[in-house]
């Protein structure tokens, strides 16, 4: 969810004349219900992890493998790894390219706002001294 807050200040930035066309609410609901189906998909496997097992009179959870190899380190790999780059990796790196664009579409939009109100502060302050300057 923070990646999709994070595309849509990018489009509001970096497209504002897309935003009434891009970022409606049809298309917010589409694209929640993306990350809604991506997650279901993604912790399926753990949905199946658990079991109730009842030994005598009390109930116990016991936790199982779904997994077809559950070698410690197939599980290593899968829990550690796979979790760590889907995270963390994927989404701190779509973070800082997207609000990357962000900062230089705003930092050249500040640019070309400040230079001309220089450039004609420095003409004002030729004419004064009454020295033409080319344009």
């Amino acid at each position: 969810m923070t990646v999709l807050v994070t595309v849509e200040r990018y489009i509001a930035v970096c497209w504002p004349f897309h935003v009434k066309t891009l970022l409606t609410i049809r298309n917010s609901i589409w694209w929640t219900a993306g990350v809604l189906v991506s997650s279901i998909i993604y912790n399926f496997p753990r949905f199946f992890e658990n079991w109730n097992v009842k030994l005598g009179n009390h109930s116990v959870l016991e936790s199982k493998s779904f997994y077809i190899h559950s070698s410690p380190i197939h599980v290593q790999y899968t829990h550690g790894w796979m979790k760590t780059t889907v995270h963390y990796i994927i989404t701190f790196f779509i973070l800082v390219v997207l609000n990357f664009l962000i900062w230089r579409k705003v930092s050249l939009q500040v640019r070309n706002e400040i230079l001309p109100l220089s450039i004609s502060k420095l003409k004002l302050k030729l004419a004064a001294l009454n020295v033409d300057m080319p344009s």
